[in-house]
């Protein structure tokens, strides 16, 4: 009876606070990079970097936007388990949407000889090439698990983050591409004919804005501005992560605000409020090891 007051006042707070939290978080998107990756499975990488690296633990903020590393899987793990193809179809889609929108803006102000708009702000576009999905099995992915939890170093960080807001996971799959940055030139001719520049000296400006906005390194070759090397912009991470050892739930990702307002009520109000049964399964990948 105990439990069945519990769940039913659980229950009710939940149907109070769901509808409330997705009101509160839903928001229009603003970032068509970061849709197609999710579309794709992947949560984006930002800024993108080179430091992601599947079959390692990670901690997750509660909202699923930052990805720090708890622990790398051996090298010699990954050399024989890791699997790495191109993307075509992906790249293809991407290519599709004709570039996606930075964040990143450029001002003309240095461009513009005359009366021209010196306030004209042009937002940069890019578009992702020679895309690579690079994976690692489940199964093996759960034997490097296995090693990295054996260290101590890694079990107790582990076993600390756990009980926090956010999750303890294990990388899957990556997405690596070079990007490709370029702006509408087409569209300088809203500063006006009389409006003169160099190819070079916007070629110029846009590296720079890149170089300083999203801290990326920019070279030119064969006439077009690219990423100095391939970099990580999605990652995708086993199908649960991580649970604290009396967990009633399976932690998974939130893909939507919406999703990490139901997770935070099944979490932080349902679970608390349901009594821990001492033949439970475990809820998680290797839910346990991490509390030892």
């Amino acid at each position: 009876m105990r439990n069945i007051t519990r769940l039913a006042v659980a229950s009710a707070v939940a149907v109070v606070t769901i509808p409330a939290a997705a009101y509160y978080l839903r928001q229009p998107p603003n970032d068509p990079l970061a849709d197609k990756l999710r579309a794709y499975g992947f949560f984006p990488v930002e800024p993108p970097n080179t430091l992601m690296e599947v079959g390692g633990l990670y901690y997750v903020s509660p909202d699923a936007s930052k990805f720090t590393p708890i622990c790398q899987a051996e090298r010699a793990d990954l050399e024989t388990t890791v699997r790495e193809s191109r993307s075509i179809k992906i790249e293809e889609d991407l290519a599709q949407d004709g570039g996606l929108t930075t964040q990143i803006s450029l001002k003309f102000e240095s461009l513009v000889a005359g009366s021209g708009d010196s306030s004209y702000v042009q937002k940069v576009h890019f578009s992702l090439t020679h895309v690579v999905l690079q994976d690692i099995p489940l199964g093996s992915d759960s034997l490097i698990y296995a090693k990295l939890m054996a260290k101590p170093e890694c079990n107790s960080v582990a076993a600390r983050l756990v009980n926090t807001d956010g999750y303890v996971c294990q990388g899957q799959r990556i997405l690596r591409a070079t990007a490709e940055y370029k702006f509408n030139r087409d569209s300088l001719t809203k500063l006006g004919g009389h409006a003169a520049w160099a190819p070079e000296q916007a070629d110029n400006a846009l590296s720079t804005a890149v170089d300083v906005q999203s801290n990326q390194k920019l070279v030119e070759r064969q006439g077009k501005l690219l990423s100095g090397s391939a970099l990580d912009y999605g990652v995708e991470f086993t199908p649960t992560c991580l649970a604290p050892e009396h967990s009633r739930f399976a932690r998974v990702l939130p893909t939507t605000r919406l999703g990490r307002a139901i997770n935070y009520v099944l979490y932080h109000v349902v679970e608390p409020l349901l009594s821990p049964t001492d033949d439970q399964d475990e809820v998680a990948q290797n839910a346990s090891t991490a509390a030892k």
